[in-house]
């Protein structure tokens, strides 16, 4: 039998664990104080909706520690190994752009990170580890856009060129010195862009 006597300070501390809801401790003081007014580990076990053996461990750390008891003894959620190993990574990775890891696109994204960090190190990362990893290395990122670049040539200065290319092509041609192949690019675009 469990039988705890509050004092008239551990009585006010614990009404106060009580109001903040968002306090993990308050279903803990509240398992004390109906023990101090009388209710048995089972009884308060079945009002809490809580295994008979959780309200017991409370209650005795509560009366071996007293409010101290009612504090956890280890830090809950994953470890943060992957984590804190991808943010080492990122300051090297992010340093250059992702053609150098042997990616087509020239912009980093969350996926881009966690692929190459998979194949680095073989092992599987969440995009919400990539994106605490980001966080905790204090980079910040945006959905990338598209932009003219500031040394995109003009309308005019585009025709003069290909007016250049078609007449240095047309010499070949009529030289025979050369066969006019044409393919069609995947991703290409009539607008050249940069993405920030």
């Amino acid at each position: 039998m469990i039988k705890i006597l509050l004092t008239e300070e551990e009585e006010r501390e614990l009404g106060k664990i009580r109001r903040r809801i968002s306090d993990y401790r308050s279903e803990r003081a509240l398992s004390v104080i109906m023990n101090s007014e009388g209710g048995n580990p089972v009884q308060i076990a079945k009002t809490l909706k809580r295994s008979y053996f959780t309200v017991r461990k409370w209650l005795l750390s509560f009366k071996k520690k007293r409010i101290e008891g009612l504090n956890r003894t280890y830090s809950p959620g994953r470890p943060a190994n992957s984590r804190t190993e991808l943010k080492s990574y990122l300051d090297i990775w992010l340093k250059e752009t992702p053609e150098k890891y042997g990616f087509i696109q020239n912009c980093w994204n969350k996926k881009l990170i966690i692929s190459l960090y998979e194949k680095e190190k073989g092992k599987t990362i969440s995009e919400d580890t990539a994106e605490r990893a980001l966080k905790d290395a204090g980079f910040s990122y945006k959905r990338p856009k598209k932009s003219i670049p500031l040394t995109a040539p003009s309308k005019e200065e585009k025709l003069l060129r290909v007016k250049a290319i078609l007449s240095e092509i047309k010499e070949m041609v009529n030289k025979e010195q050369t066969e006019v192949l044409a393919i069609d690019e995947s991703h290409f675009s009539t607008e050249p862009y940069l993405i920030k």
